[in-house]
C-alpha cells in the first residue's frame, strides 16, 4: 500500500494531505466549538420544556403582561417604602439582634472593635464582675463552672462570644429577679471552700452559629441560648415571660418544662371554685438572645456549630 501511494502523483498526495487536515480541523472544530453549543442548546430547551410543563400545570397566567403587571405588584408589595416586606424583614431583625449595642458601643466604640478586640482578659474581668454582682444578691447567687460551663474547655474560638454569653446571663438572671423570681440550686454541687454554696442552676448553653448558604465561612446570625432554672409562682413567671419581649430586650423562650408541688386541697380550695391552685413552680426555661456579626470587620474563622438558617428565624 505504501507504495502504491508512493507511485501517486504528486498533486493527488498534495490533496489527499489537504483532505485529512481538513476533516482533522472539522474534528477539532466540532469538539471544541459545535458540540458545547449543541449541548447548550438542547439542555435550554429541556429546560425550557421543563418550565412551559410546570407554567401550564400551574395557575399562573401565560400572558407575559399579565405576568410583568402581576411582578410589578409583588415588588411593590416587597419594597414598599411605607410597609414593604423586605423593610419590615430588616426592622425586625435588627431589633432582635440590638439588645447589645449600645453596650459595645459604649464599651468599644463599634461592632468592628468588639469583635476583633475582646480578649480573654476582659472576660475574665467581665465575668468576675457578674459572679460577685450575683452573689451580693438577696439570697445570693453563686456560679459554679461545672453548671455554668463556661470553663477553659467549653471557651468559643471568638472571645466576643463569650462576652455576648455573659451579658445575655446577666440580662436574664437580672430581669428574673427583678419580677421576684428565684433563681433554682442544685445542693450536690457547692462552690469551693472555706464557704461553699450551693451551685446556682445557671448554664451557658452553646452559641449557635447560622449561614444563608453552605459555602459561606462567616455567620450570619449568632444565638446564645442561656438555660435558667426559676422558682415563684405563676402570676410572677407570667410577667417575666412577658418582659423578655420588649422594646429593650428580645430574648424569647426556646424551651420549658414546669414542675409543681402536688397542691393541699385544704388550703388552696378557693370559695366557690373547684380549681386547685400551687404557688410553688419550678421552672426550666431555655431563653435566646441573637447577634448578627458585621461580616465586614469580622475575621472570618471555623465555627463550631454550623447550620442553615431555620425557618422564620
Amino acid at each position: 500500500m505504501r507504495h502504491r501511494y508512493h507511485e501517486w502523483p504528486e498533486t493527488h498526495r498534495n490533496i489527499l494531505m489537504v483532505l485529512l487536515a481538513a476533516l482533522l480541523f472539522a474534528a477539532f472544530v466540532y469538539l471544541v466549538f459545535l458540540h458545547p453549543k449543541w449541548k447548550n442548546l438542547r439542555d435550554t430547551r429541556d429546560e425550557f420544556a421543563s418550565a412551559d410543563k410546570k407554567l401550564q400545570e400551574s395557575s399562573w397566567p401565560k400572558d407575559s403582561e399579565r405576568l410583568k403587571s402581576l411582578l410589578a405588584q409583588y415588588n411593590k408589595e416587597l419594597d414598599g417604602k411605607d410597609g414593604g416586606l423586605r423593610n419590615f424583614t430588616d426592622d425586625a431583625l435588627r431589633r432582635a439582634t440590638s439588645m447589645f449595642d449600645e453596650r459595645i458601643n459604649d464599651e468599644y466604640g463599634s461592632a468592628a472593635n468588639f469583635m476583633e478586640k475582646a480578649s480573654q482578659i476582659e472576660y475574665k474581668d467581665q465575668f468576675d464582675r457578674m459572679d460577685f454582682s450575683f452573689q451580693n444578691k438577696k439570697p445570693g447567687i453563686y456560679l459554679v463552672q461545672n453548671i455554668y460551663g463556661m470553663d477553659e474547655a467549653t471557651a468559643e474560638s471568638s472571645k466576643y462570644q463569650m462576652l455576648l454569653k455573659l451579658w445575655t446571663t446577666e440580662k436574664l438572671v437580672n430581669l428574673a429577679l427583678e419580677h421576684k423570681l428565684n433563681i433554682a440550686v442544685d445542693r450536690k454541687i457547692r462552690t469551693a471552700p472555706p464557704y461553699p454554696h450551693p451551685g446556682a442552676k445557671i448554664t451557658a448553653l452553646p452559641i449557635k452559629s447560622y449561614i444563608l448558604n453552605e459555602e459561606d465561612k462567616t455567620p450570619y446570625l449568632l444565638e446564645i441560648p442561656v438555660r435558667v432554672c426559676l422558682r415563684g409562682k405563676f402570676a410572677q413567671f407570667a410577667n417575666f415571660v412577658k418582659a423578655l419581649q420588649s422594646d429593650t430586650v428580645f430574648m424569647p423562650v426556646q424551651q420549658m418544662e414546669i414542675l409543681t408541688q402536688v397542691p393541699d386541697p385544704k388550703r388552696n380550695l378557693r370559695e366557690n371554685d373547684s380549681l386547685l391552685v400551687s404557688d410553688s413552680l419550678e421552672i426550666t426555661i431555655v431563653c435566646s438572645a441573637f447577634y448578627r456579626p458585621n461580616a465586614e470587620a469580622i475575621k472570618a474563622t471555623p465555627r463550631r456549630t454550623m447550620q442553615l438558617l431555620p425557618p422564620g428565624a
